[in-house]
């Protein structure tokens, strides 16, 4: 029981003693700080004695009656004289409390001395020991002071959760600073929003009450209100309720400070940066306790404190936003592609930055085939989101202009990007892999799938039959190195059913964890999938084996190659594809002309290529010039590109011949060397919007009669017109 009656009494401004119980022969136990101050004596010299040594010798009387109170255990006071330790006698007053346990039981007594001035000296020794108390009474707040300060400090620093910091400050700042708190921050309107509010004695109800009618029921001449618009910290030490009715006009908000208490009151702005961000209003209430210059200093230093939590949280969040409306602007939106199930994942680190530079992206290119890429930039942060963006951007521009032309290599592809990325200083480093995926003709709906990779982990392949292939005979130097070596080019056959996994090494990557068990760990979760498997649904299964502390982000793509589906679309199409050849003379034309002609694309949406039928030969038109087919096309890089195609009247009698033949022969060149795209927009649109044949059709926009084709007549200056005895018809996939 002595420790906790010494907590209470230690600092306690007047002298006391603790005397043990009976069986003790009631010596003293313990004595606190203001008696050693009182008698000069200290605590361990008393310790142990009896009363007779402090009373008897000087005053027995006194010492008689003190002892007939201990021995009749009830409270008592007498007046005795104490012997000081250098000898001197000092009358005091002294006040006896018996001690008991929970029980009822004695268990000591409590006995405050206190002199009396009955004398000049007596006088002079009770302003010495007040004076003593005083000071050590002050160095105890000082030393509470800056323990809250402290405490105050860590516990902002922890969290960028505004509400909760300023709710933790509340808790300590109650009761040792204040009976109670009120915390608000300004809106946009510099009106105050209460956050943190908090009352020695709960008074929940109260408090709610009081923070629903406050906003609306001050005056701008309130205290709060005045802080808000950038006034100094403000110190009433004498406040109450009637002071506050000048600036309250809600008689009820009036009532809620009377029940809350008001005796002293300090009003600090949360001040960061040269802005008012909010105010801290701390009242003494029920303790009456009155706050001094001394206090506000405090509450200032608190307050700047926590001011700066609230604006670095504040800042912290405006990049947040910045950072997730960037993110979402890069990753892309994944296109439709006939026979591929596409999915992609992005996982930000978790070291606080919501954007990186991993990145995965997929593309038609020009000849319907399917550009696949994902890649890693040096960098967590915002500049490498940025650098990012860019090269996404500069890989499309040199994996559709290579393919336009023909060099369809990927590793030409990464040469060339890397070059660009050298020459823009891009970024310092970076890693890609790149592939390029196309299906072949035939029932069995085989992809063949070149690729090549810069520095990048090797994606992944799950066959149909469970094999795992690593596609990593293809790999070349990383972007950035300014390594003058060729980047090869691999390729695989994949037949429908296949998975490809590609991912950055923020997926592989685990503290603790060698590369070849991380990798394993991927191979392990691609093996168990179930053969089903959406690609969305793989993708979520990968990024859920990822380390919760990853120190990377992580970028994933995954493609299930399919089988492609008929499209209604297109089966109409062919069937007017059909009909209007044979309406026009050309008899004999099959759907799967048709299906050569539209090369798998919607009819009513012109895409890059085009379909030529001249001299009842189909060819591509694209906007250079007539090339061949793209499945005539090999991906070669020194092969040049051919700028006409000789037509041929051998084939079917009466029909168009199979896409195979279109460059079996090479006789005289055609009458049309070029055809723009409008042109071909124009006839399409021309002839799908008409009843003509398709003879007619094709007479009128290549002799310029449509109002769109003449205007693209005049744009394309110097092309050669058209025949329309040889042109029979000209289509847009």
């Amino acid at each position: 029981m002595w420790p906790a009656v010494a907590g209470v009494l230690e600092d306690c401004p007047l002298a006391v003693i603790v005397l043990g119980p009976a069986d003790a022969d009631f010596a003293v136990v313990w004595a606190n700080r203001a008696f050693g101050q009182l008698t000069g004596y200290h605590a361990g010299e008393v310790t142990g004695s009896g009363l007779d040594s402090l009373v008897g010798g000087s005053d027995p009387a006194g010492a008689g009656r003190l002892r007939e109170g201990v021995l009749a255990a009830r409270p008592d006071e007498i007046r005795a004289t104490v012997r000081r330790r250098d000898g001197r006698l000092l009358p005091c007053s002294i006040a006896l409390r018996p001690l008991r346990a929970g029980d009822g039981a004695l268990t000591g007594f409590a006995v405050w001395l206190t002199a009396r001035a009955g004398g000049q000296e007596q006088r002079a020794l009770l302003a010495q020991a007040e004076a003593a108390s005083a000071d050590a009474k002050d160095a105890k707040a000082a030393e509470a002071r800056a323990i809250l300060l402290a405490e105050a400090t860590s516990d902002l620093a922890i969290s960028l959760d505004v509400a909760g910091s300023l709710r933790r400050l509340a808790r300590l700042a109650v009761p040792i600073l204040a009976d109670w708190v009120v915390i608000d921050l300004a809106d946009e309107n510099c009106r105050p929003v209460q956050v943190a509010m908090l009352h020695r004695d709960g008074l929940e109800e109260v408090l709610g009450r009081f923070a629903a009618l406050q906003p609306d029921a001050l005056t701008a001449e309130a205290p709060i209100m005045r802080i808000l618009a950038g006034e100094p910290p403000m110190l009433h030490a004498q406040a109450a309720t009637r002071t506050a009715g000048s600036y309250v006009r809600d008689r009820e908000l009036l009532a809620l400070c009377d029940a809350l208490g008001i005796c002293s009151a300090m009003y600090v702005p949360l001040t960061a940066r040269g802005r008012v961000l909010g105010c801290i209003t701390l009242v003494s209430g029920p303790s009456g306790r009155i706050y001094t210059a001394e206090d506000l200093r405090f509450a200032v230093d608190l307050g700047r404190r926590a001011a700066l939590v609230v604006d670095n949280t504040g800042l912290y969040e405006r990049e947040h936003r910045v950072a997730r409306v960037l993110q979402e602007s890069l990753l892309p939106k994944l296109p439709e592609i006939a026979g591929l199930e596409l999915a992609g994942s992005y996982l930000p680190s978790e070291r606080g930055a919501e954007v990186g530079g991993d990145f995965y992206d997929a593309l038609v290119l020009p000849d319907g085939s399917a550009g696949l890429a994902v890649g890693d930039v040096v960098g967590h942060d915002i500049t490498a989101a940025a650098a990012m963006g860019q090269l996404r951007g500069l890989l499309q521009a040199c994996s559709w202009e290579l393919d336009a032309e023909g060099g369809d290599d990927p590793g030409r592809v990464l040469d060339r990007l890397d070059r660009l990325v050298q020459a823009f200083e891009v970024t310092g480093l970076a890693t890609v892999f790149y592939a390029r995926a196309q299906r072949q003709r035939g029932p069995a709906g085989h992809w063949a799938m070149s690729y090549a990779a810069a520095g990048h982990p090797p994606p992944m392949v799950r066959l149909p039959d469970g094999r795992l292939l690593d596609l990593d005979r293809a790999q070349g130097a990383a972007l950035g190195l300014r390594s003058h070596a060729l980047r090869p080019t691999g390729t695989v056959e994949l037949p429908p059913g296949s998975l490809l996994v590609a991912f950055t090494d923020g997926l592989v990557e685990r503290r603790g964890e060698d590369w070849d068990t991380s990798v394993g760990r991927i191979r392990q979760a691609l093996a168990d999938a179930p053969a089903d498997i959406s690609a969305a649904a793989l993708a979520e299964r990968l990024a859920a084996t990822a380390d919760r502390e990853r120190r990377d982000d992580i970028a994933i793509l995954v493609a299930r190659f399919r089988l492609p589906r008929k499209d209604p679309s297109q089966l109409r199409g062919r069937g007017l594809f059909v009909s209007r050849c044979a309406a026009g003379g050309l008899a004999g034309v099959s759907a799967g002309d048709a299906a050569s002609v539209l090369a798998g694309r919607r009819v009513a949406e012109p895409a890059a290529a085009s379909r030529v039928i001249v001299n009842h030969t189909l060819v591509a038109a694209s906007a250079d010039g007539l090339v061949p087919q793209a499945s005539e096309r090999r991906s070669t890089r020194n092969r040049p590109r051919p700028r006409r195609l000789a037509g041929s009247g051998s084939g079917r009698a009466a029909g168009v011949p199979p896409p195979e033949s279109v460059t079996s022969t090479r006789s005289e060149p055609p009458v049309i060397s070029t055809v723009t795209w409008k042109r071909v927009r124009a006839c399409w649109t021309a002839f799908i919007a008409s009843s003509e044949t398709i003879t007619d059709t094709a007479s009128r926009c290549s002799a310029g009669t449509e109002p769109i084709a003449a205007r693209t007549n005049r744009r394309a200056a110097g092309m050669e017109a058209a025949s329309g005895a040889n042109v029979r018809a000209v289509f847009t996939g």
